[in-house]
């Protein structure tokens, strides 16, 4: 049964003339929409006022020659429902397309991902027109941030923030993603990458971010292939240690927050 959400997202969508045939519900305050115009109508979680702004940014990415589906156009619905309308990639989200690849189409996905994280790494901020709040800010801002914290902020938790944030500062800067879970990154059944879906919070910061994302559940046989044809992920990986060490303590500091 479709959240309540999301059948207000239907209902705006058949209101302005587009016959509903499938729908990805994920229960919160987004939804993607599947149409017999074989575009896709996309509700993001983010106020209307923010839907050019992602149009923009998703052209930004096609045009530094990264995958991304083409936006069609953009509508402002009624009570605070923002469309994005996208072209209709065919392919499958990678765990669902991994069982059904050789070892040839494998390697080939495998290589592939490679190409787009050493692709996006390269981008530089003065190559990305839109802001990206400092990395090394996010971890001094924290760092600073525990002079004002209660008793129960530890030793441990200094420790583990200024070690963040001495990697933060070593951090090699391109442009990631931010979000590449594997639902948004589509194959074909020859392992050929056909685009990488939700590049509406794509940002300056550490390449490690995307790069752990990836080997989070590569297979063992893709994970030393993606290892060998990197080259940096050893390293982005010892630096993503040092920024998990702190989510325990940004959890309590939010808890406490609230």
């Amino acid at each position: 049964m479709l959240s309540p959400f999301a059948q207000t997202c239907c209902s705006t969508a058949e209101s302005v003339g587009v016959s509903v045939t499938a729908v990805i519900d994920t229960g919160a305050q987004n939804c993607v929409i599947f149409t017999d115009e074989k575009t896709v109508l996309r509700f993001p979680r983010f106020e209307p006022f923010r839907v050019q702004e992602v149009a923009e940014r998703h052209q930004a990415v096609k045009d530094l020659g990264l995958p991304a589906p083409e936006i069609f156009g953009v509508r402002e619905g009624s009570a605070g429902v923002a469309h994005v309308v996208l072209e209709a990639v065919p392919g499958s989200p990678f765990l669902e397309a991994l069982p059904s690849l050789d070892k040839g189409a494998r390697e080939r996905a495998t290589d592939e991902l490679v190409d787009l994280l050493l692709h996006a790494r390269s981008i530089e901020g003065s190559r990305w027109p839109f802001f990206s709040h400092p990395w090394t800010g996010m971890w001094s801002d924290l760092y600073e941030k525990l002079s004002r914290e209660p008793p129960n902020v530890t030793s441990t938790d200094i420790d583990n923030t200024r070690d963040a944030l001495t990697a933060a500062t070593t951090a090699p800067l391109g442009l990631i993603h931010g979000d590449l879970a594997w639902g948004n990154i589509l194959f074909a059944s020859t392992g050929a990458m056909t685009t990488v879906l939700d590049w509406d919070f794509a940002v300056i910061a550490d390449p490690a971010i995307d790069t752990s994302a990836i080997l989070l559940n590569l297979p063992a046989d893709m994970a030393k292939r993606f290892h060998d044809g990197h080259g940096q992920a050893a390293a982005d990986m010892d630096r993503v240690q040092h920024y998990l060490a702190t989510w325990d303590l940004q959890h309590r500091m939010w808890q406490a927050q609230e």
